[in-house]
């Protein structure tokens, strides 16, 4: 089977693009069960990756698992806040993908430190709303852990004081798509919400 067998292509972007992330959503890791749609060919018949899985097209939904604590917002000031991704490719052509999120938090103080703390010491999923109200899903299949932090109180009075963090994971594919239809749906059931209420 070639490599390519589900290689497709696209035209250019049109319309707005807007850097940066609105709202980022994080849980702790296997806090919450998932459910995808798949990739199809023009016969409607799966399309497989080279080792014969089915290709995740998007998130379709999701339940809070029993007894798991409910997820947390976070909220972002202006340009405070971006999604990356970076390709690794080993020797053997094995590859896969770091995904994660650099995050700054303006002003040094002890509620901040407590959440970056809770960060620090656990295993996480993570949810990205981007400024293309797009919503995207990390640390699915592995887990989101604190992978860089620093804190600064600045030294004149021009400088900044925050902290600035940065959530990764390496995972087999890129950050997958939440359904544009669901992903309020979605939001909503990990933050405990009930509809109506």
């Amino acid at each position: 089977m070639a490599c390519t067998t589900y290689l497709t292509g696209f035209s250019t972007s049109c319309g707005s693009n807007l850097p940066s992330i609105k709202k980022l959503y994080i849980g702790t890791f296997e806090s919450a069960t998932f459910t995808y749609t798949y990739q199809k060919d023009g016969e409607n018949q799966d399309v497989l990756d080279a080792d014969g899985n089915q290709i995740i097209e998007a998130v379709s939904g999701a339940t809070l698992n029993s007894g798991a604590d409910k997820w947390v917002e976070y909220s972002f000031r202006k340009n405070t806040c971006s999604m990356n991704t970076e390709m690794t490719v080993n020797d053997n052509s094995s590859f896969y993908f770091t995904n994660g999120c650099d995050m700054i938090f303006s002003k040094i103080e002890n509620s901040k430190r407590l959440s970056i703390e809770s960060l620090a010491a656990g295993e996480c999923t993570m949810i990205v709303v981007d400024n293309n109200n797009n919503t995207w899903l990390i640390g699915a299949e592995n887990p989101v852990s604190l992978t860089t932090l620093s804190a600064t109180t600045g030294t004149s009075i021009s400088d900044n004081n925050q902290y600035t963090v940065t959530l990764s994971a390496n995972e087999k594919s890129m950050p997958i798509l939440i359904e544009k239809e669901q992903a309020q749906t979605v939001i909503n059931t990990l933050l405990g919400i009930t509809p109506g209420a």
